[in-house]
């Protein structure tokens, strides 16, 4: 099975688990690209040619999900090192009759200066919740400052106004850290894939602002 694989896994729209109040106060970003910077990180692999591009093109990111540029732009300057890699997840779905629903996650993942890499396995209240915990059982015997990390909303919809079954989806996570609050997004033909890039995406600048990315 292709990483990302999505067979036979029922998705629902939205994915929320806060109060009116918060999601309010989360429409907001308090993370700019100079958070970046002051954390000592170079970003030149980014041009303007090639911010543009991610900001109005094929990547489209809102301001408020600047987290993930910047994490594009780290990501493509020569030299970095990602500190964890997704070989392979899968997620699985089932649902009765009356709504109720139990996802599991299992994920295949590589962690700098760990010698092997490890398969574990999480259940979660959705299946982007069931992703989110198996990421941190796998991460958290390396990376533990990952327990202050929150996931506070989750949302999938068509990409660029697009239909049909085969059509990308966006998908859009918001975070907190502390007082650090942000949004990561990612755009895919498979909301599985694009959810793992929007939760790596956060668990990487989370570890790069807790000093251990």
């Amino acid at each position: 099975m292709d990483a990302g694989s999505e067979e036979g896994i029922h998705f629902p729209v939205r994915y929320n688990r806060r109060t009116q109040f918060a999601e309010d106060k989360m429409r907001k970003t308090n993370v700019t690209l100079g958070h970046f910077r002051r954390l000592g990180l170079d970003l030149s692999g980014g041009t303007a040619e090639f911010v543009a591009e991610i900001l109005g093109g094929s990547g489209g990111y809102e301001v408020r999900e600047v987290v993930s540029l910047g994490m594009r732009l780290l990501q493509s300057t020569p030299g970095y090192e990602l500190p964890f890699v997704a070989d392979r997840y899968r997620i699985y779905e089932i649902g009765d009759s009356e709504g109720h629903s139990q996802a599991e996650a299992t994920l295949n993942i590589r962690i700098r200066g760990v010698a092997e890499p490890l398969h574990v396995a999480a259940p979660g209240n959705g299946p982007v919740c069931a992703l989110d915990m198996a990421a941190r059982r796998a991460l958290k015997g390396t990376y533990p400052g990952l327990e202050q990390l929150t996931l506070t909303d989750y949302t999938v919809k068509p990409a660029n106004g697009s239909s049909g079954a085969d059509s990308p989806v966006r998908v859009h996570v918001e975070w907190e850290l502390g007082e650090l609050v942000w949004a990561t997004a990612a755009m895919s033909k498979s909301v599985t894939a694009g959810s793992w890039i929007a939760i790596s995406d956060a668990f990487e600048f989370a570890l790069l602002t807790l000093g251990g990315g």
